[in-house]
């Protein structure tokens, strides 16, 4: 997108994302907010989903990175570790999945680095259908893959049998994993899943300073 599209023009395209229950409000806010629909639309939606990105409302959260992926050419996109904070501490599973889908779009090869890391304790169905999602669109070698089975067979020990299927497939095809059905996982293995994740980081981060 570029200047030629008028306020508008972008605004049918807002409204196809936001909520039902904010495009009424949403409407409003150039008059309000703004001073009229006199405001510049790049400007004036530019500031509108910044501030909508820093809301107590999740839903405006969420909103926000759903524009600010789906327009991501007409924006000046959040930066890469404030999304990623979201998908970690976020209280919304809405606003984690939608960050995850951000951040595969938008920051592919910074995600790629931290996706395992981030992926591990998360237990929401939503948000763990996000990153098998992004996981099928980042161009991942089947060497990391295999650094990070474990992961996915913890993914195995799911009730939704998307998550199931779709991490059964992904082992298949890049680990040559045989069993269909996932083994017993206790909290020890958890307990030792993520820690064996947390000292891996530490040791790329280390690889990459030289200390």
């Amino acid at each position: 997108m570029d200047g030629k599209y008028t306020f508008e023009d972008l605004n049918k395209e807002v409204v196809k994302i936001i909520p039902e229950a904010l495009v009424e409000f949403y409407k409003t806010l150039p008059a309000d907010v703004f001073g009229g629909k006199s405001a510049e639309p790049k400007e004036f939606l530019q500031k509108t989903f910044d501030n909508y990105l820093e809301s107590d409302d999740w839903e405006k959260r969420d909103s926000a990175l759903e524009i600010f992926d789906a327009l991501h050419s007409f924006f000046k996109v959040p930066d890469y570790e404030s999304v990623k904070e979201l998908i970690i501490k976020d209280p919304s599973e809405f606003v984690r999945a939608s960050g995850v889908k951000f951040l595969t779009t938008s920051y592919p090869i910074l995600f790629n680095s931290d996706i395992w890391h981030l992926m591990t304790p998360e237990l929401d169905s939503i948000v763990r259908r996000s990153f098998l999602h992004a996981l099928e669109n980042l161009e991942t070698p089947s060497t990391i893959y295999l650094q990070n089975e474990s992961t996915l067979i913890y993914y195995l020990d799911d009730d939704d049998t998307f998550i199931h299927d779709k991490a059964l497939s992904l082992l298949k095809r890049h680990c040559n994993f045989k069993s269909a059905n996932p083994p017993n996982i206790t909290t020890t293995d958890i307990f030792s899943l993520l820690t064996h994740q947390t000292e891996s980081d530490e040791t790329q981060v280390k690889e990459c300073y030289g200390d």
